[in-house]
C-alpha cells in the first residue's frame, strides 16, 4: 500500500508542532502521521501534505513543462485574480503591473489592489499566481507584509500557508 513512500530519503518533518527530527522511510512517516492524528492535530497533517504536494506538482510540471507560454494570453488564474482585485476600483491594475510589484516588493501606486489581492483572494489562488509569475515566496512574504503594515489588514490562512511552505522548503 505505501510502496510509492519507499526511498523518500532524508527529510525534517515537524507537523502541527509534532517535531520528529529527520525520518528516512515509510514507516517512520505511517508512525508521524497516526502521532499527528492521535495528539488531534489532523488538519495540521493534512496542511502539511497539501503544501508537500503542491510544491511537488509545481516542481514537476516547470521541469516537464513542453509547451511553450503564448504570448498575450491569460491564464484562468490571471482572470480569477484580477476579476477580484480590481472589481472594487475604477482603475485596473494589469497582471503584469502586479507581478512587478510583488517581485519587487513595491506597493506604491496601488496599495488598496495589492490590498485586496491578499486579503480577497484565497491562499491557493495567491500561491498559484505567485507561482506563474516566477515571484519568490520570500519576495511574495515580504510584499503581504509591506501590505499588512500600510493597510492593517490580514489573512491568517495566507499567513499558515507561508509558514507551512517555509517549513517544507
Amino acid at each position: 500500500m505505501f510502496e510509492g513512500l519507499r526511498g523518500i530519503g532524508r527529510h525534517r518533518f515537524d507537523i502541527g508542532g509534532i517535531h520528529a527530527g529527520h525520518i528516512s522511510d515509510a514507516e517512520h512517516v505511517i508512525a508521524l502521521a497516526r502521532e499527528t492524528v492521535r495528539k488531534g492535530r489532523f488538519l495540521a497533517l493534512l496542511d502539511y501534505f497539501c503544501v508537500k504536494a503542491y510544491i511537488f506538482m509545481m516542481v514537476t510540471l516547470a521541469a516537464h513543462s513542453e509547451s511553450p507560454v503564448v504570448p498575450g494570453a491569460i491564464s484562468w488564474v490571471d482572470k480569477l485574480v484580477l476579476a477580484t482585485v480590481n472589481a472594487p476600483y475604477s482603475r485596473n491594475i494589469s497582471s503584469a503591473i502586479l507581478e512587478e510589484c510583488l517581485a519587487k516588493m513595491m506597493i506604491a501606486g496601488w496599495p488598496a489592489h495589492l490590498a485586496s489581492f491578499f486579503t480577497e483572494l484565497k491562499p491557493e489562488l495567491v500561491l498559484s499566481f505567485a507561482s506563474e509569475h516566477g515571484v519568490s515566496q520570500s519576495n511574495l512574504t515580504a510584499s503581504y507584509e509591506a501590505v499588512k503594515d500600510f493597510s492593517g489588514e490580514s489573512n491568517p490562512g495566507l499567513e499558515e500557508q507561508f509558514v507551512l511552505l517555509a517549513s517544507a522548503a
